[in-house]
C-alpha cells in the first residue's frame, strides 16, 4: 500500500483515484491523515445515492464504473385498464335508464310525488344491490342500517302527502347513498368517519360519476371476444344512435306541431295512461338520459376503483396556538352568554323579554344560535383535525376547550327548543316550527358525537350524523308533517289552548289537512267553520276536470272526478279524495250541488 495513497486490500478503486476519508485505515487512530492530493482531484465525500444528492463523480478519463442503482418506485397512479361489458352490465344500465325516466317524470309532472317514484327508487336500489353484490369489499353495521334507511326512504312517498318533507327525505336520500357506494365499495382513502374522509365523499359523487363516463361507456359498447380482442356490441351501437336523434326529434317535433294543427292534435291526443302526453315525455327523457349515464358509469367503474389509504396527518399547528385561540373563542361566548342570559334562557322560564312579541323572539334567537352552533361544529372539527398530537392523541387543554364550545351549543339548542315551544304554545303549530326544533335536535346529536369523538379519537362521528339525519328525515316522511300542525291546532283551538285558529295556516298544507279542515267545518264557530268549507270545496272542485267550476254559470263543468292519476297514488291524498267525496253535504251548500 502506497504511503502517500494509501489503498486497503480488496479495494476497486481505479489507480490514481484518491479513496474516501471514510475507510479504514483513516478511521482507526492513532493514524493521523495527511495530504496525499496535492496535483490530483479534490476529495468528494462519498454520499448515499437514494437521498436524492449528487453521487460521487471520478475525474475525467478514468475507468471508474458506477454501480447499478435500483430504480425508484413511480409516484404516479397506475391507470386501471378499460373493461369490456357483460351481460349483467346489460341489464344494469336497462334498468338504471327506465327508472330513471320514471323518476325524472314524476319529479316534474307528477304532484305529488307517490307510487312510481317510490317504485322506481326500490327497483332501482334493489338492482344497485344486486348488481355490487358480489364484488362487495366491505359490509358492517353502519352499510346494513343505511341500506335499510334507504330503502325506507324510497317507499316513503307512497305513506306521506307532504311536499316539503318529501323533498327532504329525497335529498338526505341522495346524500345517503353516495355514503353507502363509498363504505361498500371501500374506495376510502382516509379513515371513515373523520373529517378528512368528506374528500372521499366528494370523490364517490363527482369522481366516479363524471370522472368515469368514458369507462362506463366503452364497458357497455365492447365485447370481450373468445379470441381475447374486444368487439364493439351492437346494443352499444342501438342506444348511441337513439342518444343522438333525441335532441333532432324534440326539434322536428316543436316545428311540425306548430306548423300544422293535424299533427298538432295528433300529438296533443297521445296519452298513455293518464299522462299529459309525449311533449312532457320526450322533455322527461332528454333529462333522465344524462342523469342514467351518470348513474350507470358510476356503478360500472366502482368495480375497478382501488385506492391506498393514507395516514392520518399529525396536525400542523402547535398545541398552543390553538389553545389560546379556544381561549378567545370561549371568552366570547362566556361575555356573550352572560350579557344575554335574560333574552336566551327567558325560553325556559316562560316569559317574555320587554320589547319582543313571541315571533320576533323565536326567529331571531333561532337564526343566530343556529349561526353559533354551525361555526362551533366547525371550529371543534377544524381544532382537532390540524392539532398536532401526541402519540395520536389531543392535548388535554384542547379537548377541554373544545368541551366546552360543544357544551355552550348544546345549552343553546336547548334554549331554542324551549323557545320554539313557547311560540308553539302562543301561536300554534306549523310545519317550519317543525322542522326548526328537528334540525336543533339533529345539532344536538352532532354535538353529542363531537364530544365522544374528542375522548375517544376512532368514533366515527361523520357516521352518527348521517345515519341520525337520515334517519329523522325518513321519520318525518312517515309521521306527516302536515297531519301533525293540522290536527294539533284544531285540538288546541277546541281544547281552548289556543283561543283562536289560523285556518290560513291550515289551508296552505297539503291533503294531511282534509281531516282536520272536516272537523273545523262543523265548529261553533260561525267564522272558522266558513273559511274551513271554503277550502274543502276548492280542493273538491279541484278533483274535476276543466277546473269543475264554472263561476259564470254557477254550476260544475262536469259530474264526474277526474281520474286518479296512479304515479302519485299516496296514501294520504287517497284519504282525503275519498274524504271530500264522501262528505259534500258537510261543507256544500245547495248553490254548490246545482248543476
Amino acid at each position: 500500500m502506497n504511503q502517500n495513497n494509501p489503498k486497503p486490500e480488496g479495494s476497486h478503486t481505479p489507480a490514481g483515484i484518491p479513496e474516501p476519508m471514510n475507510t479504514a485505515p483513516y478511521t482507526e487512530p492513532p493514524y493521523q491523515p495527511v495530504d496525499p492530493y496535492v496535483g490530483q482531484a479534490p476529495y468528494q465525500q462519498p454520499v448515499n445515492p437514494y437521498a436524492g444528492q449528487p453521487q460521487y463523480r471520478p475525474p475525467a478519463g478514468s475507468n471508474f464504473v458506477q454501480p447499478p442503482q435500483a430504480a425508484r418506485p413511480s409516484a404516479a397512479p397506475v391507470r386501471t385498464p378499460l373493461r369490456s361489458g357483460k351481460p349483467r352490465d346489460v341489464v344494469m344500465a336497462v334498468i338504471v335508464v327506465i327508472t330513471s325516466f320514471i323518476m325524472v317524470d314524476c319529479l316534474f309532472w307528477v304532484k305529488p310525488l307517490g307510487i312510481g317514484f317510490a317504485a322506481a327508487g326500490t327497483i332501482f336500489l334493489t338492482a344497485a344491490v344486486w348488481y355490487l353484490i358480489p364484488v362487495k369489499r366491505h359490509v358492517s353495521f353502519y352499510t346494513v342500517a343505511g341500506t335499510l334507511l334507504l330503502f325506507a326512504g324510497s317507499v316513503s312517498p307512497v305513506f306521506s302527502g307532504d311536499s316539503g318533507s318529501k323533498a327532504i327525505t329525497l335529498f338526505c336520500m341522495t346524500i345517503l347513498y353516495f355514503c353507502m357506494l363509498m363504505d361498500v365499495m371501500d374506495i376510502r382513502v382516509w379513515t371513515p368517519g373523520t373529517f378528512r374522509s368528506i374528500g372521499d365523499f366528494f370523490y364517490t359523487v363527482f369522481g366516479t360519476s363524471f370522472g368515469r363516463i368514458g369507462a362506463g361507456m366503452y364497458g357497455l359498447f365492447h365485447r370481450d371476444k373468445k379470441d381475447g380482442h374486444k368487439s364493439k356490441a351492437g346494443v352499444g351501437k342501438a342506444l348511441l344512435g337513439l342518444l343522438i336523434a333525441l335532441p333532432f326529434a324534440a326539434i322536428l317535433i316543436a316545428l311540425l306541431t306548430s306548423g300544422d294543427e293535424a299533427f298538432r292534435g295528433m300529438i296533443e291526443g297521445i296519452d298513455l295512461g293518464d299522462w299529459s302526453g309525449l311533449p312532457k315525455r320526450i322533455a322527461a327523457l332528454m333529462i333522465s338520459i344524462p342523469l342514467a349515464i351518470l348513474l350507470f358509469s358510476q356503478l360500472f367503474s366502482l368495480r375497478d376503483i382501488r385506492r391506498e389509504r393514507r395516514e392520518e396527518g399529525r396536525g400542523v399547528f402547535d398545541p398552543t396556538i390553538l389553545t389560546f385561540f379556544l381561549l378567545g373563542i370561549g371568552a366570547v361566548y362566556i361575555a356573550y352568554l352572560f350579557s344575554q342570559l335574560a333574552y336566551f334562557f327567558s325560553g325556559f322560564g316562560g316569559f317574555l323579554p320587554e320589547e319582543f312579541t313571541y315571533a320576533e323572539y323565536a326567529r331571531r334567537g333561532f337564526f343566530e344560535l343556529t349561526a353559533v352552533s354551525v361555526i362551533n361544529i366547525l371550529i371543534v372539527i377544524l381544532v382537532s383535525a390540524l392539532c398536532k398530537k401526541k402519540q395520536g392523541r389531543l392535548p388535554l387543554g384542547v379537548k377541554l376547550l373544545s368541551l366546552f364550545l360543544c357544551l355552550f351549543s348544546l345549552v343553546l339548542a336547548g334554549t331554542e327548543i324551549a323557545k320554539m315551544k313557547m311560540y308553539t304554545d302562543a301561536y300554534g303549530l306549523t310545519r317550519l316550527r317543525i322542522l326548526t326544533t328537528l334540525f336543533m335536535v339533529f345539532l344536538a346529536i352532532v354535538f353529542l358525537a363531537l364530544i365522544v369523538q374528542l375522548f375517544f379519537r376512532r368514533f366515527p362521528y361523520l357516521k352518527v350524523a348521517v345515519l341520525f339525519g337520515a334517519l329523522i328525515a325518513v321519520t318525518v316522511s312517515f309521521v306527516s308533517v302536515d297531519r301533525m300542525v293540522a290536527d294539533y291546532n284544531v285540538w288546541a283551538y277546541q281544547s281552548g289552548v289556543l283561543e283562536t285558529v289560523d285556518v290560513d295556516t291550515i289551508t296552505e298544507l297539503g291533503d294531511a289537512a282534509v281531516p282536520a279542515l272536516l272537523e273545523l267545518a262543523q265548529d261553533g264557530d260561525e267564522q272558522a267553520a266558513d273559511e274551513a268549507k271554503a277550502e274543502l270545496c276548492r280542493r273538491r272542485n279541484s278533483l274535476y276536470q276543466n277546473g269543475a267550476w264554472d263561476y259564470y254559470m254557477n254550476r260544475r263543468t262536469s259530474d264526474k272526478p277526474a281520474p286518479f292519476d296512479w304515479r302519485g297514488f299516496n296514501t294520504v291524498s287517497y284519504r282525503a279524495r275519498q274524504l271530500l267525496l264522501e262528505n259534500e253535504a258537510v261543507y256544500l251548500s245547495s248553490d254548490d250541488k246545482t248543476v
